[in-house]
């Protein structure tokens, strides 16, 4: 069975969904059946957020055949201001198009686990930001962000050398000065994070 997090669920005919989940493998996508009605057991399956360990056909356009969920991350589902850093996480996860797909997906699975964990949502947030940068290809030259501020560039080394995430951020100004830098990337400009975390 894979395992995977779902990120994206569009309607499919009547009663079906397709569902996009990141996975230990990269990118998946699956057909299910019945997703829709409460008498298939699909629909459980169908939300986003969910890590889920799954089998599917396999045929062309794959459909579940069976599941399990891991983990509903129920407390961010509960929670407005962990769901938006969680969606945040989401967003940037469904454009990673990166080989070192079981170290990006354990680390994604870890962050919203400690969101769900009550662990400070932007703390968690702002580390997930800060290593993914490393996956877009994109290494903030410590040395040259202009800024003025010893101790942003140190927050910023320790985010990179810091291997348990324990990483807590009590500005926000810190935080909002890398989503400013990370914005200014175009790979990863289709939405903009500075205003969803700036308000």
């Amino acid at each position: 069975m894979n395992e995977g997090i779902i990120y994206k669920i569009i309607d499919y005919k009547e009663k079906s969904s397709l569902v996009y989940l990141y996975t230990k493998y990269g990118q998946d996508s699956i057909l299910v059946r019945g997703a829709k009605s409460y008498k298939s057991g699909n629909m459980r399956f169908c939300e986003v957020l969910n890590i889920v360990r799954y089998e599917c056909s396999n045929t062309n356009l794959k459909h579940l055949l069976n599941y399990e969920i891991i983990d509903d991350l129920k407390n961010i589902k509960n929670s407005f201001n962990k769901l938006k850093y969680a969606s945040i996480i989401i967003d940037i996860l469904r454009q990673v198009n990166d080989d070192r797909t079981i170290k990006i997906y354990d680390f994604t699975k870890f962050i919203l686990q400690q969101i769900n964990l009550n662990k400070d949502e932007l703390s968690m947030c702002f580390i997930y930001l800060v290593k993914m940068l490393k996956v877009f290809g994109i290494m903030p030259g410590i040395n040259n962000i202009n800024i003025g501020d010893l101790n942003f560039n140190n927050l910023v080394k320790e985010a990179y050398l810091n291997k348990d995430y324990n990483l807590i951020i009590n500005d926000i100004d810190n935080l909002k000065i890398l989503i400013n830098y990370y914005n200014k990337c175009e790979v990863i400009n289709t939405f903009n994070l500075f205003k969803i975390l700036g308000d």
